[in-house]
């Protein structure tokens, strides 16, 4: 790439890194919405809120399992 310095080619991927990622995961995330028969905002919307509210229930999901992972030997194993 002539006339332009690594950094330049260092930020412009870094930031267009995160919007990528955001579009894939509202890709898959809607394949989701899809297969479960949800439906799904439509893509010209923000997708930046429809991928972090499903992040967040997974952090849900992911949180509730730990505990449960946590507190039912606890209590199988008290007397």
């Amino acid at each position: 790439m002539r006339g332009r310095s690594a950094a330049h080619v260092r930020n412009y991927s870094a930031d267009a890194r995160p919007i990528r990622m955001i579009a894939f995961l509202a890709r898959v995330f809607r394949g989701v919405h899809f297969v479960l028969g949800m439906s799904a905002p439509p893509p010209e919307q923000d997708e930046r809120v429809f991928v972090f509210v499903w992040l967040a229930v997974l952090l849900i999901f992911v949180a509730i399992f730990a505990g449960l992972l946590y507190f039912i030997p606890y209590f199988y194993f008290r007397r």
